[in-house]
């Protein structure tokens, strides 16, 4: 599974204890990518925590917001192994957990140059993502 990261969750100190606890996964391997307009979501400061604090979220976007500029969502995608995405449940309990259809992703190269797809495949360095993976936002 994947998660598309922003803000803190992109902070591995952020991910103890459950990522610690694993002794075979040091870090999880990641790439700049961008989410497209189409996908219907956008970044708000939306989210209350009960602790006081506000932080960032995502929502739908509205319609009427959408704009011929191409607002897009810019982030870090990481392969997370199935048995710490439970951690990560827990971490972002209260955001709502979003599935991300593939064809919304943009990979961006060291230059932010998007990669294409090959044969409905996306491609990057890292890794590689198939129409049957899961990718989530928080």
């Amino acid at each position: 599974e994947f998660i598309f990261g922003f803000g803190s969750i992109m902070n591995s100190s952020t991910h103890a204890p459950w990522f610690e606890s694993s002794s075979d996964v040091k870090a999880l391997p990641g790439r700049s990518v961008r989410i497209k307009q189409e996908f219907g979501y956008e970044r708000q400061w939306n989210f209350r925590s009960t602790t006081g604090f506000t932080a960032l979220g995502v929502c739908r976007t509205r319609q009427s917001d959408l704009s011929p500029k191409k607002k897009t969502m810019n982030g870090v995608i990481f392969q997370v192994p199935l048995p710490l995405m439970l951690g990560f449940d827990r971490r972002e309990v209260g955001y709502d957990k979003v599935r991300i259809p593939l064809e919304y992703i943009e990979f961006c190269d060291d230059e932010y140059k998007p990669c294409t797809l090959n044969k409905g495949n996306l491609q990057s360095p890292a890794f590689q993502l198939t129409a049957i993976d899961k990718i989530w936002i928080y």
